[in-house]
């Protein structure tokens, strides 16, 4: 069952000045454990962020000695991908107010990924990143975030870069909550709860190997589109993946993802600090991520991948028509096959598969494809029409571009090569 604290009805700050200095305009949201408004900063002349927390139960001193040095400690953070924190005060009542940017513009996790269901590994691995180093510079600090999910998960476009993450709520589970029996009790989400604090009962507070389990549970949800439990799950059951994920998400993912999720606390990486070094490894035995680690055109995939295709495997294909492009593909066997392209009508490619005899229509296949540019793009596609070529053997197919983020990258080049090629001056 998930605990949340009772609400307790106060008074509206719009309107007020905050310590001379801060002049509250709008409620922007409440819930059970905070209340956000907007206000504006003259000397600054910025809006920002106001979060107010409950007051804690009167009576309780070591309550709010706890508040105060759990705020003191989440201001001290300043790693990029974390909410900056500017101020931190106290109401007249009691209650305890934070000042923070004010994000706009961009979207949660959970918003992401409930318009596209499931991300592309690249782009889910480039989150992922971004995450696990906000959470490792607060577990450095020793601040535990005891409540990561998509929903404090800020995703937005800054500075040229995609997907800029901003981890929200830093340490905010334990500044609500109290070991004491009451009206106040943490209210991190079950569905990212690690087992050890689900046995717990009333002391629901984690540690740095209970962020790394949350985390985990991001990154599952990511890949798959769905959480790795059902509320109805045994907190100790065995995620797996989905066949439909394991063909397309690499093999070290996905045991990464696994050991995240871990029953036992000491089989995961033991903080986020320790996360960030495995994701950083895995980045560049990969090589960079498509798309994703550098503003404008992406670079990536290890050049080994996309090697070129023998002219005698171009099967019925005239040789005054070169391929546009050409790479490699997984197959859904896991085998991989050379792939040469022609052409395309919208998202629908014109290929011959060297090795793809084994395919048929409907299939899956994953692709690597170098840029002009540099770097390469990493698609989906599903084959619509092929021919009738013998097993093992070239295949000339219509590939259907599916859940591709770098689609656009390859079209614009597909139809830069076409126009080379026409142009009589090329």
């Amino acid at each position: 069952m998930e605990l949340v604290p009772k609400r307790i009805e106060t008074p509206s700050l719009v309107g007020e000045t905050l310590v001379d200095r801060y002049d509250v305009q709008e409620l922007l949201s409440h819930s059970p454990t905070s209340e956000v408004y907007r206000a504006w900063r003259d000397d600054m002349q910025r809006d920002v962020a106001i979060k107010v927390l409950p007051h804690p139960d009167r009576g309780i001193g070591d309550v709010m000695a706890q508040v105060r040095n759990e705020v003191n400690a989440v201001s001290r953070l300043s790693h990029p991908n974390t909410i900056s924190v500017f101020a931190t005060g106290l109401l007249e009542d009691g209650r305890t107010f934070l000042v923070m940017e004010l994000l706009s513009g961009g979207q949660t996790l959970r918003e992401l990924m409930d318009a596209e269901v499931s991300l592309p590994v690249a782009r889910s691995l480039h989150i992922l990143r971004q995450i696990a180093a906000a959470v490792g510079e607060a577990h450095s600090s020793q601040v535990v975030h005891n409540n990561l999910k998509p929903d404090n998960i800020y995703i937005s476009n800054r500075a040229g870069r995609k997907d800029h993450v901003t981890v929200l709520d830093f340490g905010m589970a334990k500044v609500v909550s109290t070991r004491h029996t009451g009206r106040h009790a943490v209210v991190s989400s079950d569905q990212y709860r690690a087992p050890e604090v689900h046995r717990r009962f009333l002391n629901l507070n984690g540690d740095a190997a209970a962020d790394v389990y949350a985390i985990g549970c991001i990154a599952y949800e990511m890949l798959s589109g769905a959480p790795p439990f059902r509320k109805q799950d045994s907190p100790n059951a065995i995620p797996s993946f989905p066949p439909r994920v394991v063909f397309r998400v690499p093999n070290d993912v996905r045991s990464l993802v696994r050991r995240m999720l871990s029953n036992n606390p000491k089989d995961r990486p033991r903080d986020a600090v320790q996360l960030s070094k495995l994701l950083e490894e895995q980045k560049h035995r990969r090589g960079r991520t498509a798309g994703w680690d550098s503003p404008g055109v992406p670079t990536t995939p290890n050049p080994s991948r996309a090697q070129p295709i023998p002219d005698a495997f171009h099967v019925g294909r005239p040789h005054a028509q070169p391929p546009l492009a050409q790479g490699r593909t997984t197959l859904p066997d896991g085998k991989v096959a050379f792939l040469a392209i022609y052409g395309h009508t919208g998202m629908r490619l014109d290929a011959t598969i060297v090795g793809g005899g084994s395919t048929k229509v409907g299939d899956i296949i994953l692709m690597a494809v170098p840029l002009p540019s540099g770097g390469a793009a990493l698609t989906r596609g599903r084959i619509q029409e092929r021919d009738q070529q013998r097993v093992g053997g070239p295949v000339n197919a219509q590939v259907e571009l599916v859940d591709s983020p770098d689609a656009h990258w390859l079209l614009s080049a597909l139809g830069t090569a076409a126009a080379t090629t026409a142009s009589p001056n090329a």
